[in-house]
């Protein structure tokens, strides 16, 4: 009788389970997975599948949880919304990643079926591709010497249209800025801006932009222009600050009817070492400035253009050697907001990164693409959900 053949190491059919134990994916390739004993908890290499989460959020990654891998979330208790628009710049992929160190910016940037642009022309770009600290980032060195090359240049995503009234324009950014070689001098940085025209064109109506001016300005704020642009309002929030390391910081700005008083702007700024992410809805000033209120019917500029523009103004003669890094650069029109964060509740996240939406098939379905950022790997990661106004819905542990 011949000896028995012995078949070792085979790899069980894909399974679609209709209804599983909890904590377990609907679609699992492996047994462990299938009888519900793999819950996931951030194990698994790239292709491994694993799952977990409950109904209110379930999440599976067939293969695995690692970088530009795909994760879908389930939910029966939510409705996730797809975005209009969406495209990005970092991420571990695309153009930045292409690039050896000391590439001026590119012209134009194709992501994601957008266009990126960037203000200046060959020969005098003031972005250059760097890596720090493993993530590819771009570079400005500003004031060299003192009182030369205030702007790093704009760095714009066109709509290509209006952002009408009840749209949200989102936006994320992973930021630094030096003090410069002269200690705490007194400087302006406007960080970025929405607008009706690009760079500086045109006039400012109707629009706003993210600044910070310290040590004897007013802070950070958001200064939206109520109209005309001499109506400048500045509406006191946390920003980025220079000299205090790097910050993920993110805005969304919902214009309003014109003259109504139903717009909405969002905020969210989180250092490197701080906890607790903290979204700013009713950032205001002693006048009674809301930002709810921004768009006139006097002016007929519109918001379309959302712009990074990093300038070090005012009484900066006083600094040089101003240096200014970006990554991981995200833009979204509407649609429901998905971030990778170290705890499953906003008062416990040290960090947050925008996942990348490729799809939203259903409104219980939304198939996502996986960034780890600065974190180390994904075990003891969480997905924050947000709504479209930046309101925390569910968050799920991997």
């Amino acid at each position: 009788m011949p000896a028995p053949i012995v078949l070792r190491n085979l790899v069980p059919e894909t399974k679609k389970v209709d209804n599983p134990p909890a904590g377990q994916p609907k679609i699992a390739t492996r047994s462990d997975l299938r009888d519900g004993t793999r819950t996931g908890g951030g194990g698994g290499s790239d292709g491994d599948p694993v799952g977990g989460g409950s109904g209110s959020l379930e999440w599976s990654a067939l293969n695995g949880l690692a970088d530009q891998n795909e994760i879908t979330l389930t939910t029966d208790t939510h409705a996730f919304v797809a975005p209009s628009k969406a495209t990005w710049l970092g991420f571990g992929e695309g153009w930045l990643y292409s690039q050896t160190d000391d590439t001026p910016i590119a012209q134009s940037i194709a992501q994601n079926g957008e266009t990126i642009s960037y203000e200046f022309g060959v020969g005098s770009e003031q972005r250059f591709v760097k890596t720090v600290g493993g993530l590819k980032v771009l570079e400005s060195v500003l004031h060299t010497p003192a009182g030369s090359n205030y702007n790093a240049g704009f760095i714009n995503w066109d709509n290509g249209e209006e952002i009408t009234a009840g749209n949200r324009i989102f936006m994320f950014s992973r930021v630094m800025c030096t003090d410069g070689s002269v200690s705490n001098a007194s400087f302006q940085w406007k960080q970025e801006r929405i607008r009706a025209y690009i760079n500086l064109n045109g006039e400012s109506h109707n629009s706003a932009y993210i600044a910070e001016t310290t040590p004897n300005g007013s802070g950070g704020r958001i200064v939206e222009y109520e109209g005309n642009d001499g109506a400048a309002s500045s509406l006191y929030t946390s920003v980025p600050t220079h000299g205090e390391g790097w910050f993920n910081h993110a805005w969304m700005w919902r214009p309003n009817t014109p003259d109504a008083n139903n717009g909405l702007m969002a905020k969210v700024t989180l250092k490197d070492g701080d906890t607790g992410l903290t979204v700013d809805t009713s950032m205001s000033n002693s006048g009674g400035d809301v930002g709810s209120d921004t768009i006139r019917s006097s002016e007929v500029e519109r918001p379309r253009y959302a712009s990074i523009q990093d300038y070090i103004g005012n009484n900066s003669n006083n600094t040089s050697n101003v240096v200014i890094r970006r990554t991981d650069q995200y833009w979204q029109l509407n649609g429901t907001h998905f971030f990778l964060s170290d705890s499953d509740t906003p008062s416990g996240a040290t960090q947050f990164w925008p996942l990348r939406i490729i799809s939203v098939p259903n409104s219980q379905t939304a198939v996502l693409k996986l960034w780890k950022g600065t974190f180390a790997d994904y075990s003891g990661k969480a997905i924050l959900v947000y709504d479209e106004d930046m309101n925390f819905v569910d968050g799920v542990q991997l």
